[in-house]
C-alpha cells in the first residue's frame, strides 16, 4: 500500500471516506421527493407507451419498463462486481485510496472507472421507480458525485505511477467504455467470491426491482431494499474494532 500524505489533493477527501453514506444518503433524498411528485417516472413512462402502442394494457406496460429497469440496474451490478472481482472486497469497503497497483485488467481496459460506470446504470435503472423530480436529483447528483471521487483518485494515480497512468488515461476512456479493450491486461487475478459478497447489497436490489416489476407491490419492493442494507449494517456492527497496542 503506498501512502500519499503530503501530495494527497483536499478534493473529495471527505467525500471519499464517507462516500459509501453519501451515496446512499443521496438515493434516500431521491425518495423523499415522493412527497411533492408522487407520480413514479415508470408510470409516466407506461402512460405514454399505452397512448401510442395500444398493443398492451397499462400494467403491462408498467411491468415492461419496470423490468427494463430492473435489466438495467442489473447490468449496473454486473459492471460492479466484475471490477470488484479485481479491486477485492476489502478495496472496496476500505475508507483508504489504495494505490498499490495500476488495474487495466477485466472492465478497467475498457474505462478508467467501470465501478463508476455501473453506479450510473444503477441510477438509470433504479431512477424508474422514483419520481421525475427524484430521477432528475438521482442522475444529477450521482454523477457530480462520481467526477468528484473520479478527480481525486485520478489526480492521487497520477502522482503515484507518473508516466504509466499517463499512457493508461491517454488510451482508456474515463467513464463510458469503450467497445473493445484499449490496453493489454495485467496479471490480476479475480475473487467473484468476495466480489459477490462485497456486492450483495446492489443484488439484493436488483431482486427488488424484478420482483416490483412481477408483484407491482410498493410494500414488498420498500421491504426488501430496506433489507438490502442489513448486511451492511451487521458487518459494521459485527466488525471487531483494532485494539489498541500497549507501550
Amino acid at each position: 500500500m503506498i501512502t500519499v500524505s503530503s501530495a494527497e489533493p483536499s478534493v473529495s477527501a471527505f467525500e471519499f471516506k464517507h462516500r459509501d453514506i453519501i451515496i446512499r444518503l443521496t438515493y434516500f433524498m431521491a425518495i423523499a421527493f415522493y412527497f411533492f411528485d408522487s407520480r413514479m417516472l415508470a408510470t409516466r413512462e407506461a402512460r405514454w407507451l399505452g397512448s401510442h402502442f395500444a398493443v398492451l394494457s397499462l400494467s403491462e406496460w408498467l411491468r415492461a419498463v419496470l423490468f427494463a429497469a430492473a435489466v438495467l440496474t442489473g447490468l449496473g451490478a454486473l459492471v460492479r462486481t466484475w471490477g470488484t472481482s479485481y479491486l477485492r472486497g476489502e478495496v472496496m469497503r476500505d475508507k483508504r485510496l489504495h494505490t498499490e497497483r495500476l488495474l487495466t485488467d477485466g472492465p478497467f481496459g475498457y474505462s478508467r472507472n467501470p465501478i463508476y460506470f455501473g453506479n450510473f446504470l444503477m441510477a438509470l435503472g433504479i431512477g424508474a421507480m422514483l419520481s421525475l423530480s427524484g430521477f432528475i436529483f438521482l442522475l444529477v447528483a450521482t454523477v457530480a458525485f462520481l467526477i468528484r471521487l473520479s478527480v481525486r483518485e485520478e489526480t492521487v494515480l497520477a502522482w503515484t505511477f507518473g508516466p504509466a497512468f499517463e499512457a493508461y488515461r491517454a488510451r482508456v476512456p474515463g467513464l463510458i467504455p469503450a467497445l473493445t479493450p484499449q490496453i493489454p491486461a495485467g496479471d490480476s487475478r479475480q475473487d467473484w467470491s468476495g466480489a459477490f459478497q462485497a456486492e450483495l447489497l446492489v443484488w439484493i436490489i436488483v431482486c427488488a426491482e424484478l420482483v416490483y416489476s412481477i408483484a407491482l407491490n410498493r410494500y414488498l419492493l420498500w421491504t426488501m431494499i430496506a433489507c438490502a442494507f442489513l448486511p451492511g449494517l451487521l458487518r459494521r456492527l459485527w466488525t471487531p474494532k483494532p485494539q489498541a497496542s500497549a507501550h
